[in-house]
């Protein structure tokens, strides 16, 4: 994608932004002095001088792409036929990179429009559209609708899960299966360690380090199904006590809820995948409270209630939030202001305390607040 942006709209994407001339003449300047070399057996070729493209390798060029790569996302977002699959006013753009998801309605007009709208960015801005590696994907529409959309369009036909940044996803309750590829990227860790001649002390440290941290990306986003969570737990304990991908009971030393303790505790300060994801989907409920600069977090309250996770919104990852709201309550109080987010009774937000429908107070110790909810309780 890099190598196909076309410079003069990039100086007309920088020129619209308010770069100033100098600025503008300084990026013409390093696009232009950019040279490009073919290795053949090792040996690289005659130097060819670039007529487009970004550097590859340039700190500057990723944010350049960025502001190019923006104006599909605009031009969309202008356009009042492309519209929201489910109200009126424009359809969601999902953007990363060159990585975009575009929902819209089921309309073989609105399809239209969008083939339209991406020709036109491909022309003038020289980033074309791979529609062999696109997809279109079904959602509560007719079929002879969609068949149309996808002659217009020219993708193939997606199903869910789809997989987008890394996360499966889903119009539906995942199945373990969605979680394949994390469950092999575990695997093919082990199977590259050897671990038969590491100490039990160091497979604890490639346990901590490493496998610990391979679902951390996932377990920030959505709730891992306890089959998965157990697939994981099997292989650490076999990779900790026998260096191999099973183990037996009569083969572990100690129980896995002890290895799993601190080790102030006695245990060897293991992390439980079951807390660990826990306290990772905290960090939404409380960006929740603390929205700003997250689209995510504004669009969610405009459809839910704060103070109980009540709303329009359901499915599973919702309801897995809304399990934990107990748990962030008693981590967090509340600074009242006008208290529709605040539960009167199961809220902290009289000092440190909060009422037990008259069965007297259960208090807690805080400390080191920002105003509304804040962060973790002082022991």
């Amino acid at each position: 994608m890099f190598d196909s942006v076309n410079w003069e709209s990039l100086d007309a994407v920088l020129q619209a932004c308010g770069f100033p001339r100098l600025w503008r003449s300084w990026m013409q300047q390093l696009l232009a002095s950019s040279r490009s070399a073919v290795m053949v057996n090792g040996i690289p070729g005659p130097w060819i001088l670039c007529r487009r493209g970004l550097r590859q390798g340039d700190a500057l060029s990723p944010y350049l792409f960025l502001l190019v790569a923006d104006v599909l996302q605009r031009l969309i977002k202008a356009d009042d036929n492309i519209r929201h699959p489910l109200m009126e006013g424009s359809c969601p753009v999902l953007q990363y990179a060159d990585d975009m998801i575009i929902l819209i309605r089921g309309d073989p007009g609105d399809a239209a429009r969008l083939k339209h709208t991406l020709d036109l960015f491909s022309a003038a801005t020289g980033l074309t559209n791979n529609f062999g590696k696109s997809t279109v994907t079904p959602m509560h529409i007719q079929r002879e609708a969609f068949l149309d959309m996808m002659q217009i369009l020219q993708c193939r036909e997606g199903t869910f899960p789809q997989v987008y940044l890394g996360l499966p996803l889903s119009n539906v309750k995942l199945r373990l299966s969605a979680f394949a590829p994390l469950i092999a990227k575990a695997d093919r860790y082990l199977a590259g360690w050897k671990a038969t001649l590491l100490s039990t002390a160091g497979r604890v440290v490639l346990i901590n380090s490493v496998l610990d941290g391979l679902p951390t990306y996932a377990m920030g986003a959505l709730m891992l199904p306890p089959g998965i969570r157990e697939a994981l737990d099997a292989r650490r304990r076999a990779f900790l006590w026998t260096a191999t991908d099973k183990v037996n009971g009569a083969q572990c030393l100690v129980a896995w809820e002890k290895v799993c303790q601190p080790k102030e505790d006695g245990g060897l300060g293991i992390k439980r995948l079951d807390t660990q994801n826990a306290c990772l989907l905290l960090k939404l409920i409380q960006r929740l409270h603390h929205s700003e600069g997250s689209a995510w977090a504004i669009w969610a309250k405009s459809q839910t209630r704060l103070d109980s996770l009540q709303g329009s919104l359901a499915g599973t990852h919702w309801d897995s939030l809304r399990e934990l709201l107990p748990a962030y309550r008693k981590i967090t109080r509340v600074d009242v202001g006008d208290g529709r987010n605040t539960a009167f009774w199961d809220d902290v937000w009289i000092g440190d305390c909060t009422k037990d429908l008259g069965f007297g107070p259960k208090c807690l110790k805080f400390g080191g607040f920002r105003p509304f909810r804040t962060g973790p309780r002082k022991n």
